[in-house]
């Protein structure tokens, strides 16, 4: 409490209605004999609580916030910094409040909140907290196909425009498709004619090998009972006619591990693939694509047999004894050079046979005979 009179008093001395007397050492003033209100003044200020008179003085009861002799001072309730973590601190009457940085809560934000609580990133992406006072205290990592401060958009993988030849673009999540009649590809970019599939590239016609989806690829068995220079052509005709299709290096060697892949499911071993990718490698392409133009007629008997691998024999024989036809006088007119074996396949069953489609027919559990039920049975 502040006590205030002595000036206040001290004002009114010599006052012509003004008294004082003395008791026990002390000077009372009095005007008419009676003793002076120091309070009717108001004295107080602030809305302050009471003034309390006394003899020769008064002192004030100061509202909550207020201080000073006559409760004149706001009190300074920031003073003492009471904010915490860089908040800033707001002062009022008798009171005062803290704005914290986003990522603190509390009276004086003294508590850490954890931004990701509340799930703010959408679209399956995660919250990760970043520490520090930012004006954004976390980060949206966002899944493929989503981009924003909190991923709420989705990406347009259409705005590039990656379809061609006129066809519509349909944007989907983290990717795209393209509706395009009369093309094939991913953007449409590709005509498919036969086992062909033509494209523009840097102004180029480009051409790669097409496999069909229902091509079963269903080469011979490499252990079936074949002569086994057919067997071993086959991949080197396969590579071969891939190497003239393929324009693109690059192409011919995705597509050629496709086919070598083929052929190890048909039980072809590694060197004769091996062997037969080599010779493909050392011929270029343009001399691939040449036609050819050695047509020397041969002067060679065409040997025409039934295969049978008991025929082998026969053929090894012919070709260990082809000198001695050469010279013997009964045959020499006939066998200027070594003969060329071909082989033909025997009329079978198989021939003769089709695929149909038949209902399987239900075995009853009890053993015996049953008649077919069926209009051509006699049973």
């Amino acid at each position: 409490m502040q006590v205030f009179g002595r000036m206040y008093a001290a004002s009114l001395m010599g006052h012509p209605w003004a008294h004082h007397s003395t008791c026990n050492n002390s000077t009372i003033l009095t005007v008419g004999g009676h003793d002076i209100d120091e309070c009717a003044s108001n004295p107080c200020l602030n809305n302050a609580v009471q003034c309390l008179d006394g003899p020769n003085f008064f002192f004030c009861v100061c509202a909550p916030g207020y201080t000073g002799i006559r409760c004149e001072t706001e009190i300074d309730e920031c003073a003492s910094r009471p904010c915490q973590n860089g908040a800033t601190c707001n002062d009022f009457v008798n009171m005062y409040n803290c704005t914290c940085p986003p990522n603190f809560e509390g009276v004086n934000c003294e508590n850490e909140i954890d931004p990701c609580l509340s799930e703010p990133c959408l679209n399956n992406a995660t919250c990760s907290e970043l520490g520090g006072d930012t004006s954004i205290p976390f980060q949206c990592l966002c899944v493929d196909g989503f981009a924003g401060e909190l991923c709420e958009e989705d990406i347009d993988e259409c705005a590039s425009m990656p379809c061609q030849n006129n066809a519509t673009c349909n944007n989907l999540l983290n990717m795209y498709t393209c509706d395009c009649p009369g093309f094939e590809g991913v953007n449409c970019e590709t005509v498919v004619f036969l086992d062909t599939e033509l494209s523009i590239s840097d102004r180029k016609i480009k051409s790669n090998l097409h496999f069909k989806p229902t091509d079963s690829h269903n080469y011979l068995m490499y252990p079936s009972n074949h002569p086994r220079s057919c067997t071993n052509s086959i991949p080197f005709s396969q590579l071969l006619r891939a190497s003239r299709i393929c324009s693109d290096d690059q192409d011919f060697a995705k597509v050629s591990k496709q086919i070598i892949s083929f052929f190890e499911q048909r039980q072809y071993p590694q060197r004769v693939l091996s062997n037969a990718l080599k010779r493909i490698q050392g011929i270029d392409r343009a001399s691939a694509l040449a036609p050819k133009t050695d047509h020397t007629p041969t002067r060679r008997i065409p040997l025409v047999l039934s295969f049978h691998p008991s025929v082998t024999p026969i053929v090894r024989a012919i070709y260990r004894n082809v000198e001695t036809l050469r010279h013997d006088p009964s045959t020499r007119d006939h066998f200027f050079e070594p003969p060329i074996t071909a082989f033909r396949i025997e009329k079978n069953i198989s021939k003769h046979l089709v695929r149909a489609s038949q209902p399987q027919a239900v075995v009853p559990n009890t053993p015996g005979t049953f008649p077919c039920n069926r209009g051509r049975c006699n049973t």
